[in-house]
Parts: structure tokens; sequence; C-alpha cells
């Protein structure tokens, strides 16, 4: 037998295995006894980590408060917008803004090569001009002169080839990382809980993932594919990211329309937040080019609302604009007739 088919009867032994501990076991958790005093303690403990453990912040202060606080373990979020909008300079902010706050973050390519996110990389965090190219010992020393000692194994980065890259490869993927992520903090001398962790995740992006197979099959394989990327997140307790340009479609080239966030929910339902990114002509051709992040989705209240970004796309870097309005889309809708 090849070992890649050992390998899937181990998996599929091991999902048995787990399906039936449940029939067997003699210590089921009953559940949280809401209005006992016991119930109580322990809501008041699940809603202070909701509120701080499992939130992260964005790095974009006014996206955060309409995000109630950030991004939250467990939940996939997945971002919309046409092509050369920058859906792959969004991610890589998210992921710059994790890491300086601390974050251990995955970053995986699959539409770029490795080379290109390091050169990108190094436009956002030194805010430096690459559109012409750049030395690599220098840029590369700089980087290390301002970061690498406070962010010594936060940022990894892994290239996956086109459809490489599937949900048993990912687990068995973070299964290797995770355990030398742990020798290295464990060799650091960190604490037994804090060895081995593992923040977020950032996909770059979701569409290259889809097997050749279903690649016409539109909603149906991108919603099957975000399921299982939102199974691995939860049971490893991670921030994901990701993007796609499906549901374009739906997307007016002016503006993000409140129907496009109506269109697709019964088709795209697994990720818990969904933005569109959107341009207009001016926005586009202004210095720095500007776009409009809107919220489609969201699994906690405030939905449907943009907030205006501006993009230095040679440094890469994307910044919220100075005292950003917040506004939803049927408003701007009425103002634009």
């Amino acid at each position: 037998a090849k070992p890649e088919d050992l390998i899937e009867d181990f998996e599929e032994y091991a999902r048995r295995m787990s399906k039936l501990k449940y029939y067997v076991s003699d210590d089921e958790d009953l559940g949280l006894n809401f209005f006992s005093d016991a119930g109580m303690i322990e809501a008041k403990r699940l809603l202070n980590d909701y509120n701080t453990v499992s939130c992260i912040s964005t790095g974009f202060p006014v996206l955060d408060i309409q995000l109630q606080g950030g991004l939250r373990k467990g939940e996939l979020t997945v971002i919309m917008a046409s092509t050369n909008v920058g859906k792959t300079s969004m991610l890589l902010n998210f992921a710059a803004n994790f890491v300086k706050q601390g974050y251990r973050t995955l970053y995986i390519c699959l539409d770029n090569l490795e080379g290109e996110f390091i050169s990108r990389s190094v436009g956002c965090l030194l805010e430096t001009n690459i559109s012409q190219g750049i030395d690599p010992g220098i840029a590369l020393d700089a980087v290390a002169d301002e970061y690498q000692a406070k962010l010594k194994d936060k940022l990894w980065v892994k290239h996956f080839g086109p459809r490489e890259l599937n949900k048993s490869k990912l687990e068995r993927y973070l299964d290797r990382l995770s355990s030398h992520l742990y020798e290295l903090d464990k060799a650091a001398g960190k604490p037994e809980e804090e060895c081995g962790v593992l923040d977020t995740i950032v996909i770059d992006y979701l569409d290259v993932m889809l097997p050749e197979s279903s690649a016409q099959e539109g909603w149906a394989a991108a919603e099957h594919l975000s399921q299982e990327i939102k199974a691995v997140l939860k049971s490893r307790e991670l921030v994901g990211l990701s993007a796609t340009q499906g549901g374009t479609e739906a997307m007016k080239a002016d503006t993000l329309k409140l129907h496009m966030g109506q269109g697709y929910k019964s088709r795209f339902n697994a990720p818990d937040n969904i933005f569109g990114m959107s341009q207009d002509d001016a926005e586009k051709c202004s210095t720095p080019s500007a776009f409009r992040f809107g919220c489609l989705k969201a699994r906690r209240p405030k939905v449907n609302y943009q907030i205006k970004f501006l993009f230095w796309k040679e440094k890469q870097v994307i910044r919220e604009v100075e005292d950003a309005k917040v506004y939803n889309m049927s408003e701007r809708q009425t103002l634009e007739g």
C-alpha cells in the first residue's frame, strides 16, 4: 500500500474511534446549569474569555469597534474582492498587525511565490517603496534590526502549490508545526501552557485550494471548503482569514450593494464573517488609492456597514482613513441614487 493510502486509512480509523468514545464514555459533560450558583460562575468565566482571551484585535481601530473587539478564535473570516483591488495586500496587513501585537501567525501562500510574499512583507513592515525592487541584504537587515528580537518565532510562512492543500494535509502540517513550536518554546523556557501555541492562520487565498474537478461548481465547492477550514479552526482555537474572488459577479464596479449580502448567503454560509472590497474610478486613481471595506455577514450584530481605507500600493501599506466614517450600505445606496 502507498504511504498516503495508509495515512488516509489511519485517519478514517481515528475518526471512527472518536465517534465511538461518545457511546462508551460514562463521563459525558452534562452541560451548563445556567441559573445555578456554579453555573453563574462558569458563565462569567466564559463571557470573560469571549470578550478578551478569545478576541484578537485586527489592528484597525474603527473595524475593531464594529467587530466588538476584533476577530474571535475558531472563526473564519473571508474577504471577497475582484482582481487587483487588494485581497492579498489586505491579508498581509492583517497578518502584520497580528504579529506586531505578539500573536503567532501562520501565513500560507497558495497564489503567490514565497519571494513575492517576502518583498510585500518588507514594504508593509518598513513602509518602504518596493515597486522598483529592493536589495535583499539591506532590506532584510533593516527588518531584522526593527523586529527580529521582539518578534522571534512569531511569523511562519508556508508555501503550497496550486490545488495541493486540502483539509487532511493542513491538519498534518499543523500537527508537525505545533510539535516544532512546542520544542522551540520549551527550549526558550516558556511556561508549559504557552508552549506550541499558534494564534492565527492566513490562507492566501481560498480559491486556489479548490480542486480542478470542483472549479466549475462555484459556491458549493467554496462552501464545502470553508466548512472544512472552519472545522480545523474550531478544533485548534485559531483565528482564520482567507479571501475569494467568488461572488464578484454580484458586485458593482463602483460600489458594494446591499443585495450582494443577500444574494449569496444561502450558498455561502460557512464563514463567520464576510467582507467585500470595492472601488470606484476616483478611488482607484487617487494617490494613495482608496477602497471601501464592507461587512456583508457577521456572527455578531453589526453588519452591512462600510469603512474607507487608504492603500499605498508601492509600500503594500493599508490604513483606515483618519477619522474614518462608518456608514451602512443602504445609506450609501440612497446617497448615490
